[in-house]
């Protein structure tokens, strides 16, 4: 099933969740549109709601939360632009250099956990245009 992250709140009862999605600020509802281009969430159950803090870094494509413990791990969900696309490479590198500031800011700190939609194929070798 593919859930809208407007939509996401219907489906996560008894849960806290963060999301962001890559056309939150197109003019066009929701309704109108022929499809969405997607987006990222995190859930979690509200019992440990205590536990979790929302992060701000990442644009409308990362989203981010700690979840505080011994060792403070950060979750980060991506939804990266597909690279083989001439128009999204700015795009792309763009979300590239956001994990990386993230990565920077937190590896000496956090455990750090990268979930997402990653559009990539780390097997498949073909040479970048």
């Amino acid at each position: 099933m593919t859930v809208s992250c407007r939509d996401w709140s219907r489906y996560t009862h008894n849960s806290q969740e963060l999301e962001k999605a890559v056309d939150t600020g197109d003019p066009i509802l929701p309704v109108q549109m022929p499809r969405g281009y997607g987006g990222t969430a995190l859930a979690w159950k509200k019992d440990i709601d205590h536990l979790v803090t929302t992060i701000p870094d990442g644009g409308n494509r990362i989203q981010c939360a700690e979840l505080n413990g011994e060792v403070p791990v950060l979750l980060v969900s991506v939804y990266m632009p597909c690279r083989g696309l001439k128009d999204n490479y700015e795009d792309f590198s763009d979300c590239l250099d956001q994990l990386h500031e993230i990565h920077q800011k937190y590896s000496n700190s956090h455990l750090i956990v990268i979930g997402g939609d990653l559009n990539e194929d780390l097997v498949q070798r073909k040479a970048v245009t």
